[in-house]
């Protein structure tokens, strides 16, 4: 089989693919990994070597992963997401083996985590054995989240980085609104989901960054780099779901002899048409059955079934949001679009400037402009929401000690995969990338199973 784990912002996650004769044995050592990691020293020494080599790779040697980062430090002020999930470099060196042990105490509990498992075995006998190894576990109660409201920007902020790279790269965000705390009574109609804070506004922001970038006929791609040649690249980015506020990122890289302020000028023009025009019947109809045709897509695959599941429980949203909310983004309009737009894309007059530099050659720029939100979206075809409308049947339960378990079967194939989410994300934590290494130490070895056994039984 295949098994791994990953930590975003708002929640860990660990998953395997395995055979379905498989299913007890996977869920016995989950139980197990979920109480009784040994959490060793000597493990833990060598782990966080491994995360600062991942990080000078997936980062600090990248110059737009780099970028990234710093565009979100810029950007955010109050909110956690200010920081990196792997954490920053001088953080990840002070770890010792007890802020390990503390974080994995107070969070890595049932009722604090998601099992999701989808494939092809009986929902009665999944509940059993998440009854049987979890319900005997202990349920503690997580420490309290506080609520993080950002800090209203002043005004217009714009930093140039100065990165090795050969070619510069713009970056601008606009502080968003996005989507959390959706209960199964917000979803019992259609007037109670209208009254979810910013509900509309999130999905107008999702369409539009699909209109933007979602593939190579979308807008930026067209106008910037194939029409105007302005630009060797062009995209932008939402993401509409989270525990706190989100961005809107615009980003692209110019072409030879384009200056970096004509870019700027010419996606901020794409991004500000949105608040003078009508998106037409046919762009809007477009975009929305591409968006569920990617959705139809993506359901081929267990795992991203599974974690789109978990993933929304974590951030406090219904599972039976998970169809519905196709839907209710079909509704979405052109006049939402235009009200959304002229809401929160505002360019402020008050401008800040940062280590400004005038040597392109060996550069990076970002101009991080403070607004408000994203999610990139995907494929096409002429799909609508209602082709999936009770398409999936997801069932649930809750062990005595609370672990909300959640079951889809699918009979195709003799496989499974199983995520468990634990709502203990980089967010959560006031030690940037604390959650990120304690998710590298589960294959460890616990008070059962040594390392080799884990690694062996999946």
């Amino acid at each position: 089989g295949v098994q791994n784990a990953f930590t975003a912002q708002d929640f860990t996650a660990y998953y395997e693919v395995l055979r379905n004769d498989k299913l007890s044995l996977a869920l016995k050592l989950e139980a197990e990994r979920m109480r009784n990691l040994t959490l060793n020293e000597k493990a833990f020494e060598k782990e966080k070597q491994v995360v600062l080599e991942e990080r000078r790779m997936r980062v600090d040697d990248k110059p737009y992963s780099h970028l990234y980062e710093r565009l979100l430090a810029a950007s955010y002020i109050s909110n956690p997401y200010h920081h990196p999930v792997i954490g920053w470099p001088e953080d990840i060196k002070q770890y010792n083996i007890d802020n390990i042990k503390s974080w994995y105490n107070k969070w890595y509990h049932p009722n604090n985590a998601v099992l999701v498992v989808v494939g092809d075995v009986n929902p009665k006998k999944v509940f059993n054995l998440a009854e049987k190894y979890f319900g005997k576990i202990p349920k503690k109660t997580p420490p309290k989240l506080k609520t993080r409201t950002e800090i209203k920007p002043l005004g217009r902020k714009e930093i140039t980085a100065k990165l090795n790279a050969k070619v510069p790269m713009l970056m601008m965000s606009f502080l968003t609104p996005n989507l959390t705390n959706i209960t199964d009574n917000n979803l019992n109609s259609s007037s109670n989901l209208n009254k979810i804070q910013n509900f509309k506004e999130a999905l107008s922001l999702e369409i539009i960054a699909a209109l933007l970038s979602n593939d190579n006929s979308s807008r930026l791609p067209k106008n910037l780099v194939r029409d105007l040649k302005i630009a060797t690249s062009a995209g932008a980015e939402y993401d509409s779901f989270g525990l706190h506020k989100s961005l809107f990122i615009l980003h692209g890289i110019p072409n030879a002899n384009i200056d970096i302020k004509k870019l700027e000028k010419a996606l901020l023009t794409e991004l500000n048409i949105f608040k003078t025009n009508k998106v037409s019947t046919k762009e809007l109809t477009k975009i929305q059955n591409q968006i569920i045709a990617s959705k139809v897509y993506g359901e081929d695959d267990i795992s991203n079934q599974a974690i789109q599941i978990g993933s929304l429980e974590s951030i406090n949203i219904s599972w039976k949001f998970y169809d519905i909310y196709l839907q209710e983004l079909q509704k979405i309009t052109a006049d939402n679009i235009l009200a959304t737009a002229k809401k929160y894309f505002i360019e402020e007059t008050t401008k800040q400037n940062y280590n400004k530099l005038k040597d392109y050659r060996f550069m990076q720029l970002i101009n991080f402009l403070k607004y408000l939100l994203l999610t990139s979206l995907i494929i096409s075809n002429n799909i609508t929401a209602n082709n999936l409308t009770n398409k999936i049947k997801i069932n649930h339960f809750e062990t005595k000690d609370k672990i909300k378990t959640l079951f889809i079967e699918e009979k195709e194939i003799p496989m499974i995969d199983i995520s468990i989410v634990f709502k203990a994300g980089a967010a959560q934590s006031s030690i940037p990338g604390l959650a990120n290494i304690t998710n590298t130490l589960i294959d460890s070895g616990t008070k059962t199973y040594t390392e080799n056994q884990i690694a062996e039984n999946f």
